[in-house]
Formats: C-alpha cells, structure tokens, sequence
C-alpha cells in the first residue's frame, strides 16, 4: 500500500519504469514517496531533465522530498519490508552494486524514524 523510495539520483526511465509499476498497473499502491537530492545538487546539464522528472512524478501523485547531499538509498514497502544497500532503484547501478532485504517491521519501522528525523533537520 505505501513505498518510499530514497535515492540520490533519478534516471528519466526508471522512474517512468516506477510509475509503469506502481501507478498504470493494478498494483494498489496509496502512497508512494520519493527522497532524492534537490535540483540544486545536480549538474547544471541535468538541472531541467531534473526538474522534468518531479514534475512527472507529482503529476501522478507521487510525494517528492528533497534533502541535499543524500548519499544512500533504501526503498520501504508498507512499513515491512526494506531494501538497503548501495543500489540506486531509479538511477543506474555499477556491476558491484548491492543491496540487502530486510524483512522485519521493527527494522522498518527505524529506517522510518532515521528518515523522519533527517526530513525535520533539513528543515523539508
């Protein structure tokens, strides 16, 4: 029913692969939630493709957070299960990349609250 995605970078085609999933299936899914760097944090290259993507994922109803200098990520489904590790889930991954299934409420629930506190201090 709920996924928060917390990645430091977006790639345009993974997240149309999210919303694909998520959104346009019947996959019942009420509140999806994406933490990602700010536009600010980016090349200024990429700054509109950047902007492009938010606005995409707002128009399908996706939360998006902005936290500046996020370095790790981490997806949570339904407050149970948790992925952790160094794979981006909406960017593109190295061959050594990894990434970790926790399924565990307890520890779910304390990613939460990290996440939570890290939105408070940067004032999101």
């Amino acid at each position: 029913e709920e996924v928060v995605v917390i990645t430091p970078r977006l790639n345009k085609s993974k997240v149309k692969e999210l919303i694909r999933v998520f959104i346009s299936n019947d996959i019942s899914c009420k509140k999806i939630t994406v933490v990602t760097k700010p536009r600010s944090d980016y090349q200024d290259a990429d700054t509109d493709l950047i902007q492009s993507i938010f606005d995409e994922l707002k128009f399908f109803g996706i939360k998006v957070i902005e936290i500046s200098g996020l370095s790790y990520s981490m997806t949570i489904f339904d407050k149970t299960v948790s992925w952790y590790g160094d794979m981006n889930s909406l960017s593109f991954n190295l061959s050594e990349s990894n990434i970790l299934r926790i399924e565990d409420k307890a520890v779910a629930s304390e990613f939460n609250t990290i996440l939570d506190d890290l939105i408070i201090d940067k004032g999101t």
